[in-house]
């Protein structure tokens, strides 16, 4: 065995997360009883594998052997570490979606390229190289794809509370996400209802033929006051824009459907005639 002083790039690192106290100590009690039985895999002499074999072994000068492996970029570098090292580690399910999810431009990235170079992307008994790629992420992480889209959401929130309590263990990935879909839920219906009018409609009469997305930045306010002009088609797909401005647009279809059938029964009529020298409500009058 040789003593030999290596490279550490930050990157490859930090990219899973450090030992706890307890696995650094077990881990130089063994190597101090067995000395250091695998090689620390090098790519041009930088550390990709075994960062903390070679810092308690130069420390406590125990000798130990390098492999050099070649690799086309970093990237491809530290998606060997998630592919080798990842199964190896005691992570929670946070933190083991949160090391995948660093890698999932790259998956997608390579997916394209491989798609531009395939011929049999129409063969139905193949699946697609993205969606290979997309499942082999999923498979690092031990996780369904909704769980790991949950996840991804949460890291987009950036709250470094809620994540360090993922990481440790202390709450789970599906209660914190219901709980942004709740605060979300609340901000946007305070948003919808507080929103000024944006647009004048006339109370009286609207035109069949124009396309409910023309009232996309009315307020739901105001779009609410509206509902008794429409009529049943049209209604229908009015109170369906109103509830994804107010809901999102994640409301389950058939809920909606039901709210929807229900305000059809209640207040749905033909549209009348507009009247002569009729102008808009404006939105003082309403």
């Amino acid at each position: 065995m040789i003593m030999t002083a290596l490279k550490i790039d930050p990157t490859l690192q930090t990219f899973l997360p450090p030992l706890c106290e307890e696995e650094r100590r077990n881990l130089e009690s063994n190597l101090l009883e067995r000395g250091c039985l695998s090689p620390i895999v090098t790519w041009q002499g930088t550390i990709v594998d075994g960062h903390n074999r070679y810092e308690i072994c130069s420390r406590l000068n125990l000798p130990f052997e390098t492999k050099e492996i070649e690799f086309e970029s970093l990237e491809h570098a530290t998606w060997w570490i998630l592919t080798n090292q990842l199964g190896r580690r005691n992570l929670s399910p946070f933190q083991r979606a949160e090391a995948v999810l660093k890698l999932k431009p790259f998956a997608e990235a390579e997916a394209r390229k491989n798609q531009g170079r395939r011929n049999d992307l129409y063969d139905n008994e193949k699946k697609s190289d993205s969606m290979e790629s997309l499942k082999k992420l999923e498979t690092l992480a031990d996780m369904s794809h909704e769980t790991l889209r949950k996840a991804e959401r949460i890291i987009e929130r950036n709250d470094e509370a809620v994540l360090e309590k993922l990481r440790t263990g202390l709450t789970t990935i599906n209660k914190e996400y219901r709980a942004i879909r709740k605060t979300e839920g609340a901000e946007q219906k305070v948003r919808g209802w507080q929103e000024p009018f944006t647009n004048e409609i006339d109370a009286s009469y609207v035109d069949p033929q124009t396309p409910i997305g023309s009232f996309a930045d009315v307020s739901p306010r105001h779009l609410l006051f509206h509902l008794g002009t429409f009529s049943d088609e049209y209604l229908r797909e009015a109170v369906m824009l109103l509830l994804e401005r107010m809901l999102g647009s994640c409301t389950r279809k058939k809920a909606a459907m039901r709210i929807i059938d229900g305000i059809v029964k209640k207040y749905g009529k033909q549209p009348q005639a507009p009247e002569e020298n009729h102008a808009p409500l404006t939105a003082d009058e309403v």
